[in-house]
């Protein structure tokens, strides 16, 4: 208490920055719309890439690669809220659980990069087009590198399973930190 008198102007800086528990609206409505758009997609997904080569046209497959380019450009757009907009939030916690929440949230935002990334490029290096919503098609930009795109194309369902796995964790970590530590990791992206 002796501290707060004698510095009362950082003393209320410093108890009004721990006050700050909940993380703005923009903030939350790039989060939920994210996840929602995430699970579309992935239940929207052909169950196997094989059968999903060369079926122009079909609805299942662009709302699939169209949502995937969506989910993409707000990742882009949320990455950038969160370097240079975004408030920080001071929640009280251990240092490993402030370690395992920064790497898992690392991890997150780079499947939600990856995932779409080795879907375009593989299907653009396999020699194909995006086939979008609205019949739109975007071609390849490049000649067709098919091992590479094949790669790539493995490489999607794995990191799409990944991210629907971390993202589990990621929710089950804040059900856990909201029912049995009681604290505000839930909702600081829940609004009031």
């Amino acid at each position: 208490m002796a501290l707060a008198v004698a510095y009362p102007e950082a003393f209320s800086h410093l108890i009004l920055q721990y006050m700050k528990t909940r993380y703005n609206a923009v903030t939350r409505w790039i989060h939920w719309l994210t996840a929602i758009l995430v699970v579309a997609t992935f239940i929207l997904g052909p169950e196997d890439l094989d059968e999903a080569e060369n079926l122009g046209g079909d609805w299942s497959v662009q709302v699939h690669e169209t949502l995937g380019l969506v989910v993409f450009g707000l990742s882009i757009f949320r990455i950038v809220w969160m370097l240079f907009f975004q408030p920080r939030l001071h929640i009280p916690m251990s240092a490993i659980m402030s370690m395992s929440a920064k790497m898992l949230q690392a991890a997150l935002y780079f499947l939600l990069l990856a995932v779409p990334f080795t879907a375009v490029f593989g299907i653009w290096l396999n020699g194909d087009a995006l086939d979008l919503l609205g019949n739109t098609m975007i071609m390849p930009p490049f000649t067709a590198m098919k091992t590479t795109g094949e790669l790539l194309l493995d490489l999607h369902p794995v990191f799409a399973d990944l991210l629907m796995w971390l993202a589990g964790v990621h929710a089950g970590a804040a059900l856990f930190h909201h029912y049995i530590l009681k604290d505000t990791v839930l909702k600081s992206m829940m609004s009031k």
